[in-house]
């Protein structure tokens, strides 16, 4: 997922919507935005941006605005949002494969630990794909 928030970061920048349209050499390097960087990121407490700004130094952003941090966000909750949908959806296909009216699945990862929301993402989104009757 952070290759994946890494690449929109780096086409928003490219249009000149993100950071004046002046990133980093490092924002332009694959592999250097961490899974763990969207947990981070979705964890700030609102409106603190701690844990944005910091990594925004870490990548070697020096030059952003309050609406850089906001998308920054977006892009991450589109992204992680998306990941927990086709996790979900993948579960709940086996789910109504197996049609046993209780079934337990088991979920690890560190995404799926440290992230803020995957894991109410997953869950409502079970919600709305499992078939009626089946738990």
């Amino acid at each position: 997922m952070g290759e994946l928030v890494r690449l929109v970061l780096e086409k928003l920048t490219n249009a000149g919507i993100l950071f004046d349209g002046e990133g980093s050499d490092r924002l332009f390097e694959p592999d250097t935005f961490p899974t763990k960087y969207i947990s981070e990121i979705l964890s700030d407490e609102s409106g603190s941006y701690v844990n944005t700004r910091q990594i925004m130094g870490e990548l070697g952003i020096d030059h952003h605005t309050f609406q850089d941090m906001l998308l920054l966000r977006e892009v991450c909750t589109v992204v992680s949002r998306r990941s927990a949908n086709l996790g979900a959806a993948a579960i709940a296909s086996v789910l109504n494969r197996i049609r046993e009216p209780k079934m337990i699945v088991g979920v690890d990862g560190s995404t799926y630990k440290y992230h803020p929301f995957y894991h109410f993402w997953v869950t409502e989104k079970l919600r709305d794909l499992v078939d009626p009757g089946l738990e």
